[in-house]
């Protein structure tokens, strides 16, 4: 495995290419960055691949996003966790709609040749 393969700017990028399909509404793209045995763990229960795409079918779910603060985790040979803030906005934007923070763990595993997110874990930091 190449070392770059293990950079945590790759596993951002990564995440950042998620958080820009569900802003873009693009469903195609989101199922290509998700493992089909792909399971969230949200504030609203357990998601399957399914049902993240499904967010999708009425459009962008994401206003606006910003990711920070991110630490990286190799768990074994091709399987690696990255741990971030993220702080976003719903779609559509309407004026009282306040930015949501949450920190955010996902796991990435190397499927035949191509990095695809397998868990995530949104822990919201609301008060």
């Amino acid at each position: 495995m190449p070392a770059e393969s293990y950079e945590i700017e790759h596993f951002i990028e990564l995440e950042r290419a998620v958080w820009q399909a569900l802003k873009d509404g693009d469903a195609t793209a989101d199922a290509r960055l998700l493992s089909d045995d792909f399971r969230g763990v949200y504030r609203t229960g357990m998601a399957a691949k399914s049902d993240h795409l499904a967010r999708l079918q009425r459009g962008p779910s994401v206003a606006w996003y910003e990711l920070s603060n991110p630490a990286m985790m190799v768990l074994a040979e091709g399987l690696v966790a990255l741990s971030y803030f993220a702080r976003w906005a719903r779609a559509p934007l309407q004026s009282a709609t306040e930015p949501e923070s949450m920190v955010i763990t996902s796991i990435w595993r190397l499927q035949q040749g191509a990095w695809k997110n397998v868990f995530s874990q949104d822990t919201d930091l609301r008060g």
